[in-house]
């Protein structure tokens, strides 16, 4: 049976019975009985200003999709990428960033600055004279601007230290992750502002890239590579999807180190099998290995991020239990590379839950 079937199958069988069984364990239960609840109740101010970056595409305005698809029939004769690199679930808005400020303005409160990196785009529920907020074009950033338009986001994260004011110490997130309850600063760097790393305990393979691998493990494999060259590696894992803690003067270093490299990537208008993930890896294992940062394991330091899979049965279901434990410091609600879902459907899903979760408007909103 078709592997595409099979998952359509569980969806309409599976999820329903998740939710079900997650409604009859945990809906008697206010979120305070969850043991780690209150874990970070105090949230004490850092001693170094940290600002917070995100990466933003409005995927639905005409005249970037007319730029997207004017570049995308390159793609077929392109044997470094794959028709993956250009798919819709890349761009695909639920207004996961609205959400995402009302988490960082609830539970976040150390946060300094947000700059909010486009494709000279604005969403227009944004407050854009907030004296926090910076809205940064890819004009603004881009060594190169000739490389632009681009339509990849390991392409794009290769810049953002060239961003003007950013601090030193700063978090990244992508639009879809969300802070689940109060944050400590220290749960991303410690007293002297050394960056702290949570892995997961997904094992990068060490095959070359793969048609078959994402673009995600395209960038880990090739930084892999390059780090290789220079260091004894430990056994390379993928980073929570969680936020990305980085530091502009590392950044820096490793762009001058790893210039050629990072310039392929940064001229990579869609993923492609030569990128290297600055952000995503490079950084964390090159910081961790010169002991400039620290790998940690987030089971064993109590570091607790939630995964969510558009694409997975039990979606639903782990969706109502964290909306009714609020047990996750932070959680991803990602879209997964599929046919057959029904997106219009699970758009009203992912919208419900993050209105049910972060329900009142946030300074940051007009």
């Amino acid at each position: 049976m078709d592997n595409e079937l099979i998952r359509t199958l569980a969806r309409s069988v599976l999820g329903p019975v998740a939710e079900l069984l997650v409604t009859l364990r945990y809906a008697s239960r206010s979120p305070e009985t969850d043991d780690g609840f209150s874990r970070a109740a105090a949230c004490p101010p850092p001693d170094f200003p940290i600002d917070l970056v995100y990466t933003w595409v409005d995927g639905s305005d005409p005249s970037w999709q007319a730029d997207k698809l004017q570049y995308q029939q390159a793609l077929a004769d392109n044997p470094l990428a794959t028709q993956r690199s250009a798919h819709a679930a890349c761009y695909r808005s639920r207004d996961e960033l609205l959400y995402s400020l009302r988490s960082v303005a609830a539970y976040a409160p150390f946060v300094n600055r947000i700059h909010i990196v486009t494709a000279s785009q604005t969403p227009s529920w944004l407050d854009t004279t907030h004296p926090r907020i910076n809205l940064v074009s890819h004009r603004d950033i881009f060594t190169d601007n000739t490389v632009l338009p681009t339509f990849n986001a390991t392409a794009i994260e290769t810049q953002l230290h060239h961003i003007r004011g950013l601090s030193e110490h700063f978090l990244y997130l992508n639009d879809d992750v969300f802070f689940g309850r109060m944050a400590k600063v220290h749960d991303y760097f410690d007293r002297d502002g050394r960056p702290v790393f949570y892995q997961s305990e997904l094992e990068i393979s060490s095959s070359p890239p793969l048609n078959t691998d994402t673009g995600y493990e395209w960038s880990i494999k090739n930084s892999k590579k390059l780090l290789e060259a220079d260091f004894q590696l430990p056994q390379i894992k993928k980073l929570l999807h969680a936020p990305l803690v980085l530091r502009k003067s590392i950044l820096n270093e490793l762009e001058e180190k790893y210039l050629a490299a990072i310039q392929v990537t940064a001229k990579s208008r869609f993923r492609q099998m030569t990128d290297v993930g600055l952000v995503n890896s490079l950084f964390a294992y090159y910081a961790s290995l010169k002991g400039d940062g620290f790998l940690k394991n987030p089971h064993v330091s109590g570091y607790n991020n939630a995964y969510l899979n558009i694409g997975s049965p039990f979606m639903r279901a782990a969706l109502k239990k964290l909306l009714l434990t609020r047990s996750a410091d932070t959680f991803c609600i990602n879209e997964s590379i599929s046919t057959s879902l029904d997106t219009a459907r699970l758009d009203a899903v992912v919208s419900g839950f993050l209105q049910a979760y972060y329900p009142d408007k946030c300074e940051y909103e007009n």
